[in-house]
């Protein structure tokens, strides 16, 4: 009886939305870990294009032809107020932890007409 107290949860594998309307039932499965695995190499892309695109505003800042420095375009602003590479390891950490918490349901609507479920296997 111990054991199972102190189990944890098996990991989920698989998002699953289903959409069920009068007449017809759509099962769309997602698999989490491919999501999971895709953000993470977007957020090494993105990373390496925030590092690049900082390099270049350097640049130009320092070898404008008049000698006057240019100001920060509104890119360079937005980089700097919040990174793509920072929201992108957010939404990875929450993932992460959706697949911790194991199997359960997510989302359950239900109207006159139709009926949208998500669940987490």
């Amino acid at each position: 009886m111990r054991y199972l107290w102190t189990k944890r949860p098996r990991r989920a594998f698989l998002l699953l939305v289903s959409i069920q309307n009068k007449n017809r039932r759509i099962c769309v499965p997602i698999t989490v870990w491919v999501i999971e695995d895709t953000i993470d190499a977007l957020q090494d892309i993105a990373c390496v294009g925030e590092w690049i695109l900082r390099l270049l505003g350097r640049d130009r800042e320092n070898k404008r032809a008049d000698g006057y420095k240019r100001t920060a375009g509104p890119w360079r602003q937005y980089i700097e107020g919040m990174p793509v590479s920072s929201a992108l390891q957010a939404v990875n950490g929450v993932i992460r932890e959706l697949r911790l918490q194991g199997r359960f349901r997510m989302i359950e609507v239900e109207n006159e007409t139709i009926q949208i479920v998500v669940d987490l296997f």
